[in-house]
């Protein structure tokens, strides 16, 4: 090969690569054209929302507000400190720490109190690891004193030991919970940077106006307003009202914003069943943040945003429920059962609402999560809502449900005359009345006037368990209520997969309310009302209406029937008359209930339990002549319907009609003037 055709070969492979490099220069240009011209928008938006974090806040929860009017449920101003982590930064992560614990420990000492960052000192001990070291550490220096103190007298060494425990111990307190506190600022830093850390909560004026005083001096902090939940009278509808507890975002929620606010939900009552209505609908923030994550900037609005948030979003303000409850008769009725376990409710007999409903004892749902582990010990179970969930014989307050029954199938008419010898002779068994004398002759109406057993027992007999069944199951016992909230079905006497042997002395007992039948108050006021309005069987509701913040409707609740006594308006004519006995009679039970403002109508109960136990009723409903309220009462463990939970509501309707009268005579009073 000459060097002519060497050098020819070479030319050619040096203008082949030429030429490769001017196209792969031409493809790297296009591509660079297209990145920058065609796909620079698209880039900027992921480098933007690389730097954009979404807030979620929370709305105001909506409030619970009473018949007349009070609030229940409400959100109380609390003034609260801030820390705005941006500017107390410092180059070191570790300095920045320190910065903000040397901060907080300075309002600290201004405000007087501790920090919500404050440690539980008696949990941190519990096998913490920091905390066993700096306790094996003073242990050692003591060892150490000891032998260096071995020859001073003994009274002198014990002296000075005890004043070295003092001093060692609160220098661990001390370092422990200082360690414990920059731990939570640290994790804090790492999982919320653009977000200010919260240290004091609901600050008292006197405490705000030292910081504001000091404020001046100290970078990063803000005293903001926030909202906590609060019942005022905490303690008169706990059971009705339920709770909230904090609130954690779901996977899905995660992925539409990258910090949160601190949100609350409700658990048990009202708070938890209308969750959906209260809770009103989220927020957004927008937030600029740097490489760190620290907060830079809010952001407006703009084309770029935060996992297709274009703009922030305002938070919609849940909405309020408007309750039947009457906060007087409330109040009244938790005033009366003070002391006692058991429950009272009110119904309004015409529609079904909800007028009083109190479970003793009972809790104050302001400091509940504060002295939760005394409460859910009490061997009382304050946590119960015995108004609902109480499964109790309801001995012979339903004595009246049989008598509408025993005319209803002719088994004796109300004047038919019967003999009580103190007892019902049932083969070889023998099931007394409380009156061990006997009452003598009597007809229906005295038999409810004096609660006569072995009136009723022969005449359950008479009727057979099946129509005792189907009339205690028209009247709702063993049959579920409909209320809002969760209330038991209580037990149907008669056979069945629960009872697969039911024989005669089975019936005979529930005829009296005893044995294999139980009940709830608001059962029991439910077919008390059925009673005095004529044998409507009305659903119990406790939500009136829910209207949103502007105040426009958004729901609101119809009276609904669940069924209708099988009656006769005669024959419910005379068993009220029987009723009306009851407190009015020569021999009435309930005689405590004579002399109130209005007149009423009623029963007692017993209930035996064995081993002495009972548990007592009584039902009213008045006024008499034109019924508008029916009224339970349970007293566990008393000593008879009338000693026991008569007097209850006599107590009750003693105050609530009182001020119910004294309130419409302010407002005609008012419309005068």
């Amino acid at each position: 090969m000459t060097i002519d055709d060497f050098f020819r070969g070479y030319s050619s492979r040096l203008i082949f690569l030429f030429i490769f490099c001017l196209c792969a220069l031409g493809i790297l240009t296009s591509k660079l054209y297209y990145e920058q011209v065609h796909q620079g928008v698209e880039h900027q938006k992921r480098v933007s929302r690389q730097s954009i974090r979404g807030i979620r806040k929370p709305p105001l929860r909506g409030r619970i507000i009473s018949a007349d009017s009070f609030v229940l449920a409400d959100n109380k101003v609390s003034y609260e400190v801030l820390f705005h982590i941006n500017e107390l930064r410092k180059p070191r992560v570790v300095d920045t720490r320190f910065n903000i614990f040397e901060k907080i420990e300075m309002v600290t000492e201004i405000i007087g109190r501790t920090s919500l960052l404050e440690p539980n000192l008696e949990k941190a001990k519990n096998g913490n690891t920091d905390y066993q070291k700096l306790l094996s550490l003073a242990l050692v220096q003591r060892k150490y004193l000891i032998k260096r103190w071995a020859k001073l007298a003994r009274k002198q060494r014990e002296s000075l030991l005890s004043d070295v425990d003092i001093i060692l111990s609160s220098r661990i307190e001390k370092n422990i919970r200082d360690w414990l506190i920059i731990q939570k600022i640290r994790k804090h830093l790492s999982w919320y940077p653009a977000l200010p850390l919260k240290v004091f909560d609901e600050l008292t004026p006197d405490e705000l106006a030292r910081l504001s005083e000091h404020m001046p001096g100290i970078p990063g902090v803000e005293i903001a307003i926030g909202s906590k939940r609060i019942y005022p009278n905490g303690d008169i509808c706990a059971h009705l009202l339920g709770y909230t507890t904090r609130y954690y975002p779901t996977r899905e929620e995660v992925r539409q914003a990258y910090f949160f606010y601190p949100e609350y939900d409700g658990k048990r009552g009202l708070e938890l069943k209308y969750e959906d209505y209260l809770k009103g609908e989220v927020g957004f923030q927008l937030v600029r943040v740097d490489s760190s994550g620290f907060y830079q900037e809010e952001m407006e609005d703009g084309p770029i945003g935060y996992n297709d948030l274009q703009k922030p979003i305002e938070p919609i303000h849940g909405k309020d429920l408007f309750l039947t409850i009457d906060s007087r008769a409330q109040k009244a009725a938790h005033w009366a059962m003070q002391g006692k376990r058991g429950a009272l409710v009110m119904l309004d007999v015409n529609t079904g609402a909800v007028k009083a409903m109190v479970s003793a004892p009972s809790y104050n749902l302001n400091t509940f999560r504060k002295h939760y582990s005394v409460i859910s010990k009490d061997t009382n179970k304050p946590l119960i809502n015995r108004a609902l969930l109480a499964d109790k014989m309801p001995g012979s307050i339903v004595k009246p449900l049989m008598a509408l029954n025993i005319l209803l199938n002719d088994v004796k008419q109300h004047n038919t005359i019967y003999e009580c010898i103190g007892y019902y002779q049932l083969g070889k068994r023998r099931i007394h009345c409380h009156n061990r004398s006997g009452h003598g002759l009597l007809h229906m109406l005295k038999a409810i006037e004096v609660s006569c057993n072995p009136y009723f027992i022969e005449s359950g007999l008479q009727l057979g368990i099946g129509n005792v069944q189907s009339f205690y199951e028209a009247a709702g016992i063993g049959q579920k209520t409909g209320f809002e909230l969760h209330s038991g079905k209580g037990i149907l006497p008669g056979k069945s997969e629960r009872f697969p042997r039911w024989i005669k002395s089975d019936t005979a007992f529930v005829s009296m309310g005893q044995g294999k039948i139980t009940v709830s108050p608001l059962q029991v006021a439910m077919y008390t009302a059925a009673i005095a309005n004529g044998g409507t069987l009305y659903r119990p509701y406790i939500v009136n209406e829910i209207r949103d913040h502007s105040g426009l409707l958004v729901k609101k609740t119809e009276p609904h029937i669940n069924n209708k006594l099988p009656i006769k308006q005669l024959d419910l004519k005379r068993i009220q008359a029987g009723m009306y006995k009851v407190v009015h009679g020569d021999d009435a039970s309930a005689p405590i209930c004579a002399n109130l403002p209005v007149k009423v109508a009623g029963k007692t109960g017993t209930a035996e339990l064995g081993r002495g136990k009972k548990n007592t009723w009584f039902i009213c409903y008045g006024p008499f002549e034109n019924p508008e309220f029916a009224i339970a009462v349970l007293v566990e463990g008393g000593i008879s319907g009338g000693r026991s939970a008569a007097p209850v509501a006599r107590r009750f309707l003693d105050r609530y009609l009182r001020e119910r009268s004294e309130a419409k005579n302010e407002t005609i009073q008012s419309r005068i003037d």
